[in-house]
């Protein structure tokens, strides 16, 4: 039941790529050519896995929550526009009516609801840190540049 939802959740996720980039995440089970997929695995099944067994408080939950929103970060993930990945489990739960006992479909939401005011916590702060590693490589893009530049007209 755990490992149909999980998979559920990790297909919803992809919904949100590219089709072609998509396929390639489902399909491709080699963790080495496919790293972005295998990591969204490990932490669906880490993060589903702990809210069952009672471990949702654990620092292990938030880790796998963070690695899978600095994927995102890097591509074009926002949990603000509707696909934040609590979001979507939630939605997974509600579409695909998937065989789930009434208790651990009570736990997941609650998790979720805590969880969501996390997601956007970490969010903020990689999206940050993400906006200002961009930053200054266009400055150092920009002084490299420059200092080419002027090597050339002053030789």
């Amino acid at each position: 039941m755990i490992a149909i939802l999980a998979e559920a959740w990790f297909e919803k996720i992809l919904d949100t790529y590219h089709p072609e980039t998509k396929s390639f995440y489902m399909d491709e089970k080699n963790i080495f050519l496919n790293p972005i997929g295998a990591t969204y695995r490990e932490n669906i099944n880490t993060i589903l896995l702990a809210i069952v067994s009672e471990e949702f408080y654990s620092e292990k939950v938030h880790l796998a929550l963070e690695n899978m929103i600095k994927i995102g970060c890097l591509h074009g993930y926002s949990c603000f526009d509707g696909k934040s990945y609590t979001e979507l489990l939630e939605k997974v739960l509600e579409e695909r009516q998937i065989q789930v006992s009434e208790g651990i479909a009570h736990k997941i939401k609650e998790a979720m609801k805590e969880l969501s005011i996390y997601e956007q916590d970490v969010y903020s702060k990689v999206a940050e840190r993400l906006k200002n590693l961009k930053t200054k490589e266009k400055t150092f893009k920009r002084s490299f540049t420059l200092r080419v530049y002027r090597k050339y007209i002053d030789d």
